[in-house]
């Protein structure tokens, strides 16, 4: 589109961005997965079970995998995860070696409860929470299963049709037997991306994290970077939005990435 501008970050992304500062993505994969509602885990189940009939077995996993992490009492729930896990040991048996690459290629789950989006990472262990819905625009192993990554959109108005407010990419690695520190980390994924420009400005550090404010020197956009340990794991998370959004969405994509959490 003429009105449109390209862009591409220091990770090799591409992005548009148009004349009202929405974000449109360049290079997607088609994934279309829904979080899971308590309301709706009746048809979330039969939904999987007729996936992986169908041969689609990890989209399948997806929704028997999230319905497992629904928080709730109710005994018709209950009911649904004890079927979620049987129709799940039964593909482990008749698969056996094979179920787990399938496994992997479900690695993430969604559930949507208390007006908030939470995304699981059963391989990496790490949850994430949102307030706006998530589509998912990638996710990818790599580095023979040493390094998984996971991208994004998400729009701030539900009504909205086209287009993204924020970006959220998270890049994870496994090493082998160690667990770095922070400072390791951060220079391990300097080393990797390679040196940017980007202005950074630290807002939190511990033991387990850093987090910085960003911006783009040379495109109008900003954000929030985190880098976090976990046992041997390293992640970066990485949350930007045109400048223009800055007052509207500061405040909620600091909590996000704040709130970031790795359960190992």
């Amino acid at each position: 589109m003429p009105d449109w501008h390209f862009f591409v970050d220091r990770d090799g992304n591409k992005y548009y961005y148009d004349l009202a500062s929405k974000i449109r993505i360049a290079d997607t994969t088609n994934i279309d997965l829904k979080a899971v509602t308590s309301t709706g885990a009746d048809y979330y189940l039969n939904y999987g079970i007729e996936l992986i009939n169908e041969g689609k077995i990890p989209e399948g996993l997806f929704y028997l995998k999230s319905l497992r992490l629904l928080k709730s009492d109710n005994s018709r729930i209950k009911k649904i995860q004890i079927e979620a896990t049987r129709r799940i040991d039964y593909l482990y048996k008749k698969h056996g070696s094979r179920f787990e690459n399938f496994d992997r290629d479900s690695t993430i789950a969604i559930t949507f409860e208390e007006d908030k989006y939470n995304i699981y990472n059963s391989y990496l262990y790490y949850q994430i929470i949102l307030k706006d819905k998530p589509r998912i625009l990638s996710q990818k192993w790599k580095y023979n299963y040493k390094g998984y990554g996971l991208k994004i959109g998400l729009m701030n108005n539900p009504d909205q049709q086209d287009g993204f407010d924020y970006i959220i990419g998270i890049e994870s690695r496994i090493f082998k037997e160690i667990t770095p520190t922070v400072a390791e980390a951060f220079q391990s994924w300097i080393f990797e991306t390679g040196m940017d420009t980007l202005q950074r400005e630290e807002i939190l550090k511990d033991d387990r994290r850093i987090i910085f404010k960003i911006k783009y020197p040379d495109a109008p956009f900003q954000g929030f970077e985190g880098v976090f340990i976990s046992k041997n794991k390293s992640h970066l998370v990485r949350i930007f939005y045109h400048s223009s959004l800055e007052q509207k969405l500061n405040e909620d994509l600091k909590d996000i990435i704040k709130n970031f959490k790795t359960i190992q």
